[in-house]
């Protein structure tokens, strides 16, 4: 699969092979803002996490959902944490979306 680049930055191809940057998709976000990986390795590595299973909640708990380290979860943190922007995490959610499907 070819990975669209932003201006400037190489297309890049994931192969199952390749390692991450971290091992939970914040750790990606953060190798990422401390230079690390660059913007097209940061989205390839998040759209390709082996995500943890986020844990099931009883509605009548009162509880909120708790997702477990690894979980999907830590790419909405990053970005409420303005890690990420609004593009990115809108990129990462939408492919990673078309890869579990196909």
């Amino acid at each position: 699969m070819v990975i669209p680049a932003p201006v400037g930055e190489p297309e890049r191809r994931w192969h199952p092979d390749m390692q991450f940057a971290a091992e939970t998709p914040y750790g990606i976000v953060q190798a990422y803002t401390a230079g690390e990986i660059d913007h097209a390795e940061m989205v390839e590595q998040l759209v390709h996490f082996p995500y943890a299973a986020a844990a099931p909640c009883d509605p009548g708990d009162g509880l909120s959902r708790l997702d477990p380290p690894g979980a999907f979860g830590e790419v909405l943190r990053a970005y409420r944490e303005k890690l990420i922007d609004r593009r990115t995490y809108g990129e990462v959610v939408t492919r990673h979306a078309a890869a579990a499907v196909g």
